[in-house]
This record gives C-alpha cells, sequence and structure tokens, in this order.
C-alpha cells in the first residue's frame, strides 16, 4: 500500500501519505455509514493490481557480430569468391587450348564443370539471397546529413 501511495501522475494526482488515505476512506456519507472504506479500497486496489498483465518480453535477438569477425567473415568470402572465379578462368582457359570441334561435348563440358562449381560453392556464395529488396532501404547519412 506503500507504493500504491507514493504514485503520481502529473496534472491527475500527487503522492498522499497513508494516514491521510486511510482517515479520507474512513470518513463516511450519509449514504456510506455501515461499509468499512478501508477494506474495500484495498480489496479495489488488489483486483486493479491483479488485471494488470505485464507485456510479455520481446525475445532477445542475436548480438551483431563484432566488427573484427565482420571483417573476417568479408575477407573469408572475398578469397571463396576469388577461388571459384579463377577456378572457372582456368576451365575456360584450357578448354580454349583443346582442339574440339565437337560442340556437344564442349557444352557438355561446360555444363558439368558449371554444376561442379555450383555445387562446392553455392553455400558460401548465396549471401545476396539474405537480403529482399523490400527489406533495404536508403538512408541519408555522412557529415553533411546528405
Amino acid at each position: 500500500m506503500h507504493l500504491f501511495c507514493g504514485l503520481r501522475v502529473s496534472k491527475w494526482f500527487d503522492k498522499i501519505s497513508l494516514n491521510s488515505l486511510k482517515s479520507a476512506a474512513l470518513e463516511l456519507s450519509e449514504q456510506q455509514r455501515g461499509l468499512d472504506l478501508w477494506i474495500d479500497l484495498k480489496s479495489m486496489r488488489a483486483a486493479a493490481f491483479a488485471l494488470h498483465v505485464p507485456n510479455a518480453a520481446t525475445p532477445p535477438t542475436a548480438p551483431m557480430p563484432s566488427a573484427e569477425d565482420q571483417a573476417k567473415s568479408a575477407l573469408l568470402d572475398a578469397h571463396i569468391s576469388s577461388m571459384a572465379y579463377f577456378e572457372l578462368y582456368k576451365f575456360m582457359s584450357l578448354l580454349v587450348q583443346q582442339n574440339s570441334n565437337n560442340a556437344s561435348e564442349i557444352l557438355a563440358s561446360i555444363d558439368i564443370k558449371l554444376q561442379t562449381s555450383k555445387a562446392k560453392h553455392h553455400s558460401f556464395l548465396i549471401h545476396h539471397n539474405n537480403f529482399t529488396a523490400s527489406s533495404l532501404t536508403v538512408i541519408k547519412g555522412g557529415k553533411d546529413g546528405g
């Protein structure tokens, strides 16, 4: 009850001492004779607190990786991308050096190499699929605010 008496809402009500509240509750008007207003006030307070349902806490979000971890991840992605590029470049160089006139054989060889490359590197190079255009927005920034 002491906490209840200490409540203050600007322009509505101020805190009150427990004795002042009890005295006001014990002053009876003609219609209230025979009622114990102090007990009534305490029961109304208990009912009001029982109605209060605290908001469900939002689930904690995973913390952002540190700048150092993000830089390491970016360097790893860049390294894997360059490995995939040079692997395909080397394959194309060898393909050009072949003296094959069979187009279907060349196409089959290219198709196999593309499938192999995709299987090897796809899981590392799919970060662009994590973001949809609707979730990305342009923000203002910089020293001049633009």
